[in-house]
């Protein structure tokens, strides 16, 4: 049994150095959404800034962006964390 989903990213944001994303799923108001910490390879070997950069350059040219969340073992400690970003080119 997988412990993963994909789900389809509503929003971005990068905070201090980390890169947070928000899921369409999501249905409470803004106040109750959550922020969920992308790790850094979830794109590929880049930086935080480049990360941001291709997850809302993706949203702003109406591409589909995934990302899966799963558990993340990172600092010994587990914890659920946007582990890959997809952006969907082909329609």
């Amino acid at each position: 049994m997988s412990s993963e989903i994909w789900l389809k990213i509503s929003n971005v944001r990068k905070d201090n150095t980390k890169v947070q994303v928000r899921f369409e799923a999501d249905k409470g108001d803004d106040k109750e959404k959550q922020w969920w910490i992308v790790d850094p390879k979830a794109y590929g070997k880049v930086d935080d800034d480049a990360l941001y950069r291709g997850i809302l350059d993706g949203m702003d040219k109406k591409h589909i962006v995934l990302g899966k969340l799963g558990i993340s073992t990172a600092n010994s400690k587990s914890e659920i964390c946007c582990k890959v970003i997809r952006v969907q080119f082909a329609e």
